[in-house]
């Protein structure tokens, strides 16, 4: 919340470059800032945001991410690594009862 509000107040002070000096106080020479170009980029800015609002990618799943996923070269691999690193047999947390896993085998009947 904190960094939100800094880069508001950073940023927001730049809207102000939109709009001629002299609208503020009085400058002498005329303006020194290219405003025009500022509004410009202001109101494209705003006009492409609004058009693309929805436009995205789906973020991309990956098989092991589908609730009914199972493959035996996983299961393979795992009970390997297990049969390698016995010791941590113990620190490996066991899945609970009414999980997943315990539905495999009865999706497999």
């Amino acid at each position: 919340m904190v960094v939100a509000l800094l880069v508001a107040l950073y940023y927001g002070s730049m809207i102000w470059g939109m709009f001629p000096e002299e609208y503020f106080h009085p400058v002498q020479g005329g303006s020194r800032v290219s405003w025009q170009s500022h509004l410009a980029g202001g109101i494209l800015g705003s006009v492409l945001a609004w058009a693309y609002r929805k436009s995205y990618t789906e973020k991309k799943r990956f098989i092991w991410e589908y609730p009914n996923y199972y493959s035996e070269k996983d299961d393979a691999l795992w009970q390997k690594y297990l049969a390698e690193h016995a010791d941590l047999e113990d620190e490996i947390e066991q899945p609970k009862s009414g999980t997943i896993w315990n539905r495999l085998n009865d999706l497999e009947d």
